[in-house]
């Protein structure tokens, strides 16, 4: 039987205890059944955990190797072709170039900014030629970060280092505002430490030159590649075929570049895709809709605002590696699919008959002295029914006579709309009763307080609401804009408009019935409505 360690405890307790409590205990018997208890559930444990195993590996066997195989398989994606965009009569607008690239495949055993990986990179930069002139100020900060000694840690204070609120993010953040261009050119030319020297360490400076390389490199992962070289030439794709055993993980790859049948007409309104990955900007935003660090995405234009159709579907391949050298092997699991088409409601011919009228029209003022300011115009023509936008023409004339297309400036900027807005103008006068109907006003000079002289271009005289539009008569919109405000005018003297902020409301209101001062809707990013004043000038 089991020896109660607690029994000479347990008697002194109930020394103090009442008389009831003091009567024999069988001290062997609990303790004995206590413990058959504590042997009896561990064994339902044990028998219950045998039994679940033998469930996994001979019931579930197949489900759990087939689930393993997804954790642990690495698949890799390929971007498809993006989608075309047609005009209104099936005319191609934009369309894809297939083009041959060198690819970086990031290798299993290689490791993130390894001096053998900055080996590999300089050693294709070498050959290659590879230029850096591309390469933007905030890329070069973080050339200096990584191969500063102290990446960039005494760019940080003491407290900034220790501050338990600042994420490692916000610290990257506060080296990169930190740094400038003339501490990475100091620090190209730091020389290198004498161990650094024996071990064979690139110097800055060739780190430098390996840069454009390195941190596209970097971008790629094991289930992402990364283009190194876009549209690479005969020559330099025939070189990496023979002597690939040279540059382990480059390879070529076929992919499309943007094509523009009608050239330079409405580029700027198709938009521009990214050359270079993601943009920092809007970075988190792809990365959790899918897309990797290295994706091509539209950054401005149509191609930006399609882009969820333009992308299309991606290839995804599944890697193994080779036992021997470590080289990606790729078999496809998912064929990918070009993006979807759009077609625009753009009559392309008349498109760039309007284009031609432009330049001529310009061409012709440049010539005239009292229209010298005259460097740019814009047109849009549309269906009033539907809204559909069937041409949009912008164009500007620099000093050497050379013509830039700017067709997105229809939308993209503001502008003074001049006497197109009479027509708006009498309508609310009418509709609000400030004149009526054949109402006759005098249309000459009117004189304020102070000199202040206005009229229109030529007097017209008695004329009613008719001949105030065929004339473009200013007087006759003063005279709406007066009463409008709560005012009347007398010759010479003082203007007082009580209702003045009343009636630029209602101005506004009436001219956002017209478009004006409001956004169109149309399919475009960062569309300006226009400038809006805030508050009014009264008296």
């Amino acid at each position: 039987m089991l020896r109660n360690p607690f029994k000479e405890l347990d008697a002194n307790i109930r020394k103090r205890s009442s008389d009831l409590l003091k009567r024999g205990f069988d001290f062997n018997k609990v303790v004995n059944q206590r413990a058959t208890i504590v042997i009896s559930v561990v064994f339902v444990c044990f028998l219950a955990i045998a039994l679940r195993l033998v469930q996994i590996q001979y019931f579930e066997q197949e489900s759990y190797l087939e689930k393993l195989k997804v954790f642990t398989q690495k698949n890799q994606t390929i971007s498809p072709p993006r989608g075309d965009i047609y005009d209104r009569n099936g005319k191609l607008l934009v369309t894809n170039k297939e083009i041959v690239n060198i690819t970086y495949y990031p290798q299993k055993d290689l490791l993130s900014w390894s001096e053998e990986k900055w080996q590999l990179a300089y050693k294709f930069t070498k050959h290659f030629s590879i230029r850096n002139d591309k390469v933007s100020d905030r890329d070069w900060k973080d050339y200096y970060i990584m191969v500063a000694d102290d990446n960039g840690d005494s760019l940080l204070t003491k407290a900034e280092i220790n501050n338990s609120n600042l994420s490692d993010s916000d610290k990257y953040s506060l080296k990169i505002k930190r740094i400038t261009m003339d501490m990475v050119e100091k620090l190209k030319n730091q020389p290198l430490s004498e161990s650094k020297k024996e071990k064979g360490y690139l110097t800055n400076a060739q780190k430098y030159l390996a840069w454009p390389v390195m941190f596209k490199m970097e971008q790629a992962t094991l289930v992402s590649n990364s283009i190194i070289v876009e549209d690479a030439s005969e020559e330099n794709t025939a070189y990496l075929i023979e002597h690939k055993e040279e540059f382990i993980g480059f390879d070529i790859s076929i992919s499309s570049k943007r094509e523009y049948p009608f050239e330079s007409t409405l580029r700027d309104v198709f938009g521009k895709v990214s050359t270079n990955g993601l943009e920092q900007s809007s970075k988190d935003y792809y990365i959790a809709n899918g897309y990797a660090l290295n994706d091509s995405i539209g950054i401005s234009g149509l191609e930006k605002q399609y882009e969820e159709y333009l992308s299309g579907t991606k290839t995804v391949k599944q890697i193994t590696y080779d036992e021997d050298t470590g080289s990606p092997i790729f078999s496809t699991i998912v064929e990918g699919k070009k993006g979807y088409d759009v077609e625009l409601s753009i009559d392309i011919d008349l498109q760039n008959s309007i284009d031609n009228i432009i330049k001529d029209t310009l061409k012709a003022a440049k010539s005239n002295p009292y229209r010298k300011d005259f460097k740019q115009a814009f047109i849009t023509l549309m269906n009033p029914q539907t809204g559909e936008i069937i041409a949009m023409s912008g164009q500007q004339i620099t000093d050497d006579g050379d013509f830039i297309p700017f067709a997105s400036g229809n939308y993209l900027q503001s502008f003074l709309p001049g006497s197109t807005v009479k027509p708006g103008v009498l309508y609310m006068g009418l509709n609000e009763g400030t004149v009526k109907i054949n109402e006759v006003i005098h249309d000459a000079p009117m004189y304020f307080k102070g000199g202040l002289v206005k009229g229109s271009y030529s007097n017209k005289g008695l004329i009613n609401e008719i001949e105030a539009i065929r004339q473009s008569s200013n007087v006759y919109m003063f005279h709406i804009a007066i009463r409008l405000g709560g005012g009347y005018y007398t010759p010479h003297g003082a203007l007082y408009l009580p209702e003045v902020n009343t009636a630029y409301e209602i101005y506004r209101k009436y001219f956002s019935m017209y478009g004006l001062g409001v956004k169109t809707q149309l399919d475009v990013p960062f569309e300006e409505s226009g400038y809006l004043r805030q508050s009014y000038p009264c008296g």
